[in-house]
């Protein structure tokens, strides 16, 4: 799951459907479609193919699109060919550039989790520790947080020069340094990329 934003100029835009970039999903709740604008994500999931490619993954289909390409989220995560495409806008010119960044699946070590969830539950219950079952829980939550970190900074390392290749710093439009994630734009007002008025408004757009 995640957020949509409503990219809408003052000068540009008017009233209406508004315009939906199906980049990263295919399906969501959609708030003020009356409202006009551009609806993007602010994030999306992606294949790094042989090639060198991205092959987008559309959330709820992430799945079902790396099954069609004969690959695992285990094999994705652990070549270092998943990535999480990151929307970014620019300030000076209203662009937006997709920053790739190296990610992994916590649904490939899921059965890890659940194991460690079973056996310190297990023997807390053993020794008939109090709120065995919370403890445990708290237990699970620790382990994810220190697996996430440890892979996170070990797939960073690995892949070292693919990350750097990949990286964006600036907008591919005008080049400059003044990106920023959309859903840290909201409220502000921005360059609009069609007007070149600062007209641009962020908001929230509804959920994928």
């Amino acid at each position: 799951m995640g957020d949509l934003y409503r990219l809408s100029c003052e000068k540009c835009d008017s009233a209406g459907a508004a315009e939906i970039s199906f980049e990263g999903f295919v399906g969501g709740v959609i708030t003020g479609t009356e409202q006009g604008g551009r609806i993007v994500t602010g994030s999306y999931l992606a294949f790094l193919d042989e090639n060198d490619e991205f092959v987008i993954l559309p959330h709820p289909l992430e799945s079902s699109r790396l099954a069609a390409l004969n690959v695992t989220w285990t094999q994705a995560s652990f070549r270092g060919r998943l990535f999480l495409v990151v929307n970014m806008i620019c300030r000076e010119c209203g662009a937006i550039t997709g920053s790739p960044r190296i990610h992994h699946s916590i649904s490939a070590g899921c059965l890890l989790g659940l194991s460690v969830l079973l056996v310190s539950y297990l023997l807390l219950w053993w020794y008939q520790i109090k709120f065995a079952l919370f403890i445990s829980m708290a237990i699970l939550f620790a382990f994810l947080v220190c697996a996430d970190w440890t892979i996170s900074r070990w797939l960073k390392s690995r892949y070292r020069a693919r990350v750097l290749k990949l990286s964006k710093r600036c907008c591919d439009q005008c080049g400059s340094l003044e990106i920023d994630f959309i859903g840290k734009c909201r409220g502000e007002r921005l360059i609009c990329p069609q007007c070149g008025e600062r007209s641009l408004k962020v908001e929230f757009g509804g959920i994928s």
